[in-house]
């Protein structure tokens, strides 16, 4: 099951299922992270098929591009679609979003030596710098796009009007922005306007920082740096709430014998204007198991009964 992905020319071909890489070298993000367990988890994706990675320079600081870079090595580039994101500057009071053409040099001259790659396939605003036009930073994407050093031009966590700005002259080929059962608010507008656009919507959190995923309880608790200790649905009221939710699609899943982060993942396939899902994983039993999202099959009435337990409308392709 290819999907064509980024181009009208039909240029970029992935499997639906990518990996999310922010748990390979993302020692600032999560507790406890292994590099020789990470290049295992990648190594095994892209021999399982899967050959679209999603990174970033935040991502470890850097580091999860080397991991990237050092297991790419062993494998064909050319048959695997790398995206990376730019735009946090660590200063010595901290990290700013530096949006400025000089500094987008920067950041992707880095990212391809960490990568060892002469392209990027996808590279991303990863936030909007508030100090620089939108219009400005996509200008300096478009600069490298004509140097060769990048093939498509994406954001990452933006507004509407952001992105209108953004995509004023029909620049940007894709969108990241956070989509999954639990947190539906792009269903609004961010992705009615990229099916319009021929933009692909590419969701981040596609398994809601693991809660999808079925293996969270109440006593679940996130130590240290893990980030997602700062995220509402992993808090309070609202987090015993979704384990309720996941509890009902638990039944579901079961039905379909799948596990409760396949469904999920294959319900998000069913939407239209999504063409692939990028979950992250910590081994590679957990890519293995993204991967059964392919064999999970979803009617309409398996559509009505996942939808009614997460209360909101769909878009579906259906």
């Amino acid at each position: 099951m290819i999907k064509t992905l980024l181009s009208e020319n039909k240029k970029i071909e992935v499997l639906p299922i990518g990996l999310g890489a922010n748990a390979i070298g993302g020692y600032n993000i999560f507790n406890n992270i292994e590099d020789d367990k990470g290049k295992k988890t990648l190594h095994h994706a892209l021999e399982k098929g899967i050959n679209f990675i999603d990174t970033a320079f935040r991502y470890g600081n850097g580091h999860s591009e080397e991991l990237i870079g050092e297991v790419l090595k062993e494998h064909n580039r050319e048959q695997v679609v790398i995206a990376t994101k730019g735009a946090h500057r660590l200063t010595p009071s901290g990290i700013i979003m530096d949006g400025s053409p000089a500094y987008l040099r920067e950041t992707l001259e880095n990212s391809l030596r960490r990568l060892k790659t002469d392209y990027i396939d996808l590279f991303y605003l990863h936030y909007p710098d508030k100090n620089i036009p939108i219009s400005e930073s996509i200008g300096a994407l478009e600069t490298f796009r004509q140097e060769g050093k990048i093939r498509y031009i994406g954001v990452s966590n933006v507004t509407p009007t952001q992105l209108k700005e953004a995509n004023q002259n029909h620049s940007i080929n894709a969108l990241q922005y956070r989509y999954s059962l639990i947190e539906r608010d792009a269903e609004d507008q961010l992705l009615p306007y990229c099916i319009k656009h021929n933009i692909s919507f590419i969701p981040y959190g596609p398994l809601s920082y693991g809660l999808l995923g079925g293996k969270y309880t109440p006593d679940t608790v996130f130590q240290g740096n893990d980030w997602r200790a700062r995220l509402d649905v992993l808090k309070g009221k609202q987090f015993i709430h979704n384990l309720q939710r996941v509890e009902q699609l638990k039944i579901i899943a079961n039905k379909k014998n799948t596990s409760t982060a396949a469904l999920s993942l294959a319900w998000l396939l069913s939407q239209q204007g999504i063409d692939i899902v990028i979950p992250g994983a910590k081994s590679p039993e957990q890519v293995s198991d993204h991967l059964l999202a392919l064999e999970v099959s979803l009617t309409n009435q398996d559509l009505d009964e996942i939808n009614a337990i997460f209360n909101n409308p769909i878009y579906s392709k259906k």
